[in-house]
Order: structure tokens, then sequence, then C-alpha cells
């Protein structure tokens, strides 16, 4: 008797009861979602600068303007970022005329959609809808994709089309010619997303073409990597047209924070690698998958990052076999997900060692945390030698184990929900409330200098800059003019930048800053009590409005005092000119008022003393002597 005579019909009450599940796990996946997410939901302006470039580019584009830098003050064509976020932000924020809300809830959806799709994927992949459940859960609750779905970031959207275009990949039939199926075409369009999204998703280039010449798929892989490259194109003749990414650029150097130290060499290149394979497996890998396991990644006294430590290698380690393990497991698509992730693994190699977290391991995460949990189950099946009488009845209870896994999430979840519900530290929320200040308090035109100006400009609405970081405060001055600069900000944010650049040229100039707007709601405190602040870092923030053509004009001595020659305006318009000392007129000067009236003399410590020429605002000419700037006598010539 033939195969097909003997085998068995599919009993239609199992068939029922598998579809049934399926309902089943996806509604508690929805409902589980829909349940968390606004509880997390953080409502504050995450406050990374991309965070904010994102958003100010992509309003460019809704506003017609381009994929330009609209918020500087010379809004230049954006070439720093791939412009497929920004463009999608543009988009959305068009049809719905929203805000950043609108964005960080756009992030929320694509989140959503990342569940659906690794619990599909892993479902494809293992033919097990109970492990497929238990992955979708965890990545529900791990703590830095509840993060990136309410941050205006690029991670969330790269993780989805880096997903859907995996999953193409999985769902297309090799016994439907290629061009035949929608799955082909749908593999390349999230693939050009991917990569105009994030140029990481360059992988999928490299992926396509070795699997392409392992299965012998030669005319599919052409094609379409063909169609890619061809896509890509515009992008890259852009940016090459101005100057090149400014990633790449990057890439290149020992440190992008620190470009005086110059490009990387061959064997740097090489420390860099070994750098961070020892922190990605004692760090990132352990972290990204349980966020429960704390990295450290601050500075102590010696001003050293603390390595990985023994208990973050061996978990790194483990999960690394149980990914390969798994991978090897699924015999059909091995060496896709291998290509894949090495692929990726390469890609965290190369980056500066300087850019550390688990913020590029992020779209891989669903997938290796899936392959960690199908690892955990082949390996349990092995053990137990029941592979083909008991698979069944193991499969729930390795499942529902799996499950429990979710609980390593619990800490880290409540710290981050009271985090996102928690107001910003005050430094912060001073500094961003007079962002929203600048936005009504400041006139239309206005080019504000501060540090963080992306996060500055999306409250304020105006056009910003940053400020030159060089210890030559002249050199600073000069920045502010050339940029047209109309105010200042200083702050306390944290950052060093102002403190040791910004804020010592307002002091050195301070005739052409002048306080209008300060939040600072410690100072009345200070004020009564100081000795309860003594020792403590102000958190106010403080605007000033900047005249470059008021104030002193000249040399300086050592300690920054006027002393030499020089001039000085008034807002009036007053001009006194001559020579000065320790930050007073001091020798021969003279000084000329707003209605044409001259004095010409000899200045003491700022004041006038003996005999000086006056002309008045007829040009008539007298003879005046002075005691300590007190008139003693005046005589017409």
């Amino acid at each position: 008797m033939s195969k097909k005579a003997t085998a068995k019909k599919p009993n239609p009450i199992t068939a029922i009861l598998k579809k049934a599940t399926l309902y089943f796990y996806l509604l508690i996946i929805c409902v589980s979602y829909f349940s968390t997410y606004p509880e997390t939901y953080d409502e504050k302006i995450f406050l990374g600068g991309d965070n904010a470039a994102y958003y100010l580019l992509g309003k460019a584009i809704a506003d017609g303007e381009g994929y330009v830098n609209a918020h500087l003050v010379n809004g230049t064509e954006a070439n720093h970022f791939p412009p497929g976020y920004s463009y999608v932000i543009g988009q959305v924020l068009k049809i719905t005329d929203g805000d950043i809300q609108t964005i960080k809830h756009l992030n929320g959806f694509f989140f959503l959609c990342v569940l659906l799709l690794i619990f599909f994927i892993a479902r494809k992949l293992s033919q097990n809808d109970h492990l497929a459940f238990a992955t979708s859960l965890f990545i529900l609750f791990n703590m830095h994709y509840l993060m990136y779905s309410s941050i205006v970031m690029s991670e969330m959207i790269f993780a989805f089309f880096s997903l859907l275009t995996i999953f193409a990949f999985l769902a297309r039939k090799e016994e439907v010619q290629f061009y035949k199926s929608p799955w082909y075409y749908l593999a390349i369009i999230s693939m050009i997303f991917a990569i105009y999204i994030r140029t990481q998703g360059v992988v999928f280039l490299g992926v396509w073409i070795l699997w392409g010449i392992l299965k012998k798929n030669w005319m599919p892989m052409i094609i379409g990597v063909s169609i890619v490259v061809l896509a890509l194109l515009p992008w890259q003749m852009r940016s090459s047209r101005l100057g090149g990414s400014g990633y790449q650029k990057q890439l290149m150097m020992v440190n992008p924070y620190n470009k005086s130290l110059g490009e990387v060499d061959f064997s740097g290149f090489l420390t860099r690698m070994g750098n961070n394979a020892t922190r990605y497996l004692g760090k990132e890998i352990p972290s990204s998958i349980t966020p429960r396991f704390y990295v450290n990644y601050k500075k102590d006294a010696t001003g050293v990052v603390p390595g990985p430590t023994v208990g973050g290698y061996l978990l790194g380690s483990l999960y690394l076999a149980l990914i390969i393990f798994g991978a090897w497991r699924l015999k059909k698509w091995r060496w896709f997900l291998l290509f894949y992730l090495g692929g990726n693994l390469a890609v965290f190699l190369c980056w500066p060692d300087v850019w550390f977290g688990v913020r590029f391991m992020f779209p891989v995460i669903p997938l290796v945390s899936f392959l960690i949990f199908y690892g955990l189950f082949e390996l349990v099946n092995i053990l137990v030698q029941k592979r083909s009488k008991n698979q069944k009845q193991l499969i729930p209870a390795a499942a529902l184990l799996l499950l429990l896994l979710c609980t390593l999430h619990i800490e880290p979840y409540t710290k981050y929900k009271n985090k996102a519900n928690n107001p910003y530290p005050l430094n912060w929320r001073n500094y961003m409330d007079l962002s929203k200040w600048a936005k009504e308090g400041l006139p239309e035109g206005s080019v504000v200098a501060c540090r963080k100006p992306h996060l500055f400009a999306i409250e304020s609405d105006k056009k910003v800059s940053s400020f030159k970081y060089t210890a030559e405060l002249d050199t600073v001055l000069a920045g502010l003019i050339d940029k047209g600069v109309t105010h200042v900000v200083v702050e306390s944010i944290g950052f060093t930048a102002t403190f040791k650049y910004l804020y010592p040229t307002v002091q050195k100039y301070r005739d052409k800053f002048r306080m209008i707007h300060r939040v600072d709601p410690e100072e009345i405190l200070r004020q009564k009590n100081p000795e309860a602040f003594k020792g403590k870092n102000s958190t106010g923030a403080f605007i000033f409005e900047f005249n470059p053509n008021v104030g002193y004009f000249g040399e300086f001595d050592e300690n920054n005092k006027r002393s030499g020659f020089g001039k000085f305006v008034r807002t009036d318009g007053t001009l006194f000119e001559g020579e000065w000392k320790d930050g007073m007129l001091h020798g021969e000067a003279m000084f000329v008022t707003p209605q044409g009236e001259k004095y010409e003399g000899e200045f003491v410590q700022g004041k006038r003393q003996g005999e000086f020429k006056f002309t008045d605002s007829t040009q008539t000419v007298y003879n005046m002597v002075f005691q300590q700037d007190s008139l003693i006598s005046k005589t017409k010539l």
C-alpha cells in the first residue's frame, strides 16, 4: 500500500484546536501589549541628541523644506543619518498634523508589529506556537524595547523592517518561481527601507549573496541584490556630493568624540575589534537579553570605565553558545541565520569602541532571544532522549518553563516604569522649561547658541546653533558672531563644554551679554539658606541676549581683564576709547556721547583726572578740569 493511502487524515478537532491556540496567543500578545505600553509610555522628550535631530529632520520634510537641518541657523542639507526614518516621520506629521508625541506613538505601533513578526518568525522556524508565544512575551517585557517604543529613535522601525525582511525570506516557497512570489518583492522592498533607515541594513545584502551562493539560487539573488543596489544609488550619490556620510567618517576615526586623535590605523582597528568583542561578550549580549543584568558604563575615580565581570563573561558565553546551538538545530535555515548574525557581529566589532550600549544589538534581540529559547528546548529534547515519542508532551511544558523566564524582566521593567512616570531631573527640567519659555519669550528670527541645540529647538521653535569648543574665547565669540547668534543659554545639565568655553566667554565679554530670563526654582531657597547649598552646583538655566555691537573691543591681560588699548560701546551708543588697566580706563582716553559731545584727557582707575578737552554738540571747545571725576572748572577756548 502507498504512503498516501496509509497516511492518517488530519484530525479536524486537532486542527481547530491548533488554530484556536494560534488566535488565542495572538490575542494575549495584543492584550498584554495594550496593557503594558500605556503604563510605561514616557511622554518626556528623550534627552539624546539624535532623538531630537530625527524629529526635526522629519518636520522639515513635512513642512516642504526637504531633507535639511532647517532648525540650524545655516539650514544645511542633512547627510549624517540615512533619510528613511525622517521620511516616515515627515509623512506621518503631514498626514496627521501631529507633533513629537504622534511620532513616539508611531514607534509604539512598530513595537507591536515587532512582537507579531517575531511570533510568526519563531513559529515558522520552530513549527511551535508555544515557543513563539514565549518569545514574543519575553520581548514585550524587555526594558530596552519598552524604552525605545516611546522615544524618537530609528531602532524600533529598523527592527521592524529587519524582521520583515527575514520573514519574507522564510515565507517564500522555493517551488514557486521567484518572480511570481509576492514574498520576493516584499523582501526587496523591506530591505531597501531597512538600509535607508540605518546603514547597518547592508548586512542583508551580504546575507543574500552568501545564501544565494550556498543554495546555488543565482538568478533571484543577482536580480534582487541589483535592484536594492540601484535603489540605494540616489542616496549614495547625494551623500558623495555632500562630502560623504558622517557615520562612515566617524567609523574611520580613533575616537569620534576626540577628532584630534586622527584616523585609526590597521593595528588600532584590530585593537578596536578586540575591545568590542570582549565588551559585547561580557556586557552587551547579557544585558540586551536580560536587562536585569546590570552593566556599568560609568567611569571610576581614575577615569576608566570598568570592564566586564566574570559573571558577565559566563552569562554572555552561555547565551552565545545557545544562540549558535539553536541556529544549528534549525537545519533548513541554519546558515541563513548564522550569516545574518555573523554579519551583524562583524558590524558591531567595527564600530569605534567608544560607542557602547545595546542600541546596535537592538534589531537582533528578538531573533537571538528566540534562538536561546529554541536552543534550550532542543537541548532538553536531546537530554531526555524522547524527541520522537514524547515531543508533543514536552513542548507545552518547555514553553511554560520559558515563559517563567519573563520574570527576569520584572525588576528592570519596574525601574523603567518608574523612570518613565517621573519628571526630568531638576537641572534638565529647568533646561527644557527654558526652551518652552523661549517659544513665546524670544522674538521671531532669534538664533540661540546652546548645548544640546536640537533638544532646545523642539520646544522653542527657534533657530539654534552650537558654539565652538575651544579655550580661545575670542574664537568662541567670533563663532557666535559668524552664525548670527542673538541669544546664548547657560545651563547646568552636566556637560563640561558650557562651563569650559561658553560661560567664560560670557564672563569675559559680559557687557555684550544681558540675562533676560532664568529658570532656577532653587534660587530663593539658596538665598534664604546659603549654608544648605554650600558646595552644591546650581541646577538653573539662564538665557542671555547677545549684542556683539556693544561692550568692549580690545586687549585683555592674562586674567581676562581689559588691559591695553581698547574701546567700549554702551547700549545707548556712548563710546569710550583709550588705554585700559585692570578692567578700567587708565591713561589717555576719550569718550563720545550719543549727542556728539566729546571728552579727551586722562583717566585714572576709570575716573577723569586733570585737564580735559571738551567739545559740545555745536563743536564749541572748552577746557575742563576734573578731580576724581568731579568738575572743578570749565573755560571756553
